[in-house]
């Protein structure tokens, strides 16, 4: 009996072990600002910013959610694109971690660092119409495979 229950136990654990398989891990480029404020990430396979691609300050959950007296909240939370003062951040790519592949042609990708009173105080229009309100850094696959696919925004 004891033998019977050791070997179910045995079972049960190992279709645990055996059974996990972890989520794929895309590739990245890891984005470090090193200034005193909030920047916001914008980034395209073209030179331009697109008044198609607009970029906010903050995103809501219009979620059903209250307060403890009944009131409905909202959820206000930084975009994945928002990058904290002395902070870093990650800018999803294809590939994997090992194999990072750039979604754009001819291996090149164009990022655009947006300041935080720029976004808040100017309409998407006018960033995108005026290329002072924005620092454009263009990327390629070389360059960043030299800085193990690292940016560091001064």
């Amino acid at each position: 009996m004891k033998k019977l229950l050791n070997i179910i136990m045995l079972l049960g654990l190992s279709s645990c072990v055996f059974t996990y398989d972890p989520p794929p891990d895309s590739g990245k480029i890891i984005l470090f600002n090193h200034t005193d404020s909030a920047i916001y990430i914008y980034s395209s396979c073209v030179d331009t910013l697109l008044n198609s691609k607009k970029l906010t300050l903050f995103k809501t959950n219009k979620a059903n959610q209250f307060d403890q007296f009944g009131e409905k909240l909202d959820s206000i939370y930084s975009p994945d694109y928002r990058i904290n003062a002395h902070s870093h951040s990650f800018l999803q790519i294809g590939g994997t971690t090992q194999r990072p592949v750039l979604p754009c042609q001819h291996d090149t990708i164009f990022l655009f660092f947006i300041t935080e009173y720029n976004l808040g105080s100017k309409n998407w229009a006018e960033i995108c119409s005026n290329v002072n309100l924005s620092k454009k850094v263009v990327l390629t696959k070389e360059q960043l495979v030299k800085n193990d696919w690292k940016y560091h925004f001064r």
